[in-house]
């Protein structure tokens, strides 16, 4: 949303003449960044933190997997779009370091529901025990599931919820 911010000028002459105006203008400010999403052969657990200008599968990786990438929604479904705040099984076809801009998201709540669900952060060094009705750990995935302590931005997650809850990433 536009913040709108006025100025005021109060001005005069060396005759004494004098003249007072406002002026208001509407201010968007929008915060571009660029990330590099790294992706081992086989399969990765990723996210975007960002709001691409082409959020397709098909922009983001090219030919550099196979299809379909997945998100978990009480099982695995296929997509063909990426939102910030999820995390997805992406498998590529060889190591390879995809590079990803955009706007970053002003709302960093993501909402989880009871059970299990895939999230990614958009911000940086978000602490996992900062979190309210999740079970620990969660769980990344390199080669293997490691539970971790802080997300990192461009990785997906594992998260156990109790509840449903509005996590802060």
């Amino acid at each position: 949303p536009a913040d709108t911010y006025c100025l005021q000028v109060n001005a005069s002459d060396v005759f004494g003449n004098y003249d007072d105006m406002s002026v208001c203008i509407g201010l968007e400010v929008t915060s571009e960044a660029q990330f590099t999403i790294h992706l081992d052969a086989g399969w990765n657990m990723v996210s975007i933190p960002v709001i691409p200008a082409d959020a397709s599968v098909d922009a983001i990786f090219g030919d550099n997997i196979t299809q379909p990438v997945y998100k978990y929604d009480a099982g695995y479904k296929p997509v063909t779009t990426l939102e910030p705040k999820k995390g997805y099984w992406v498998l590529a076809n060889s190591a390879v370091d995809i590079s990803i801009s955009g706007t970053v998201p002003s709302d960093l709540g993501v909402t989880v529901v009871s059970g299990w669900n895939m999230i990614g952060p958009v911000s940086s060094g978000v602490q996992v025990d900062s979190f309210t009705d999740v079970t620990l750990p969660v769980y990344g995935y390199a080669a293997g599931y490691n539970p971790v302590t802080t997300l990192e931005q461009t990785k997906g997650y594992w998260v156990l919820a109790s509840a449903e809850t509005t996590l802060t990433v």
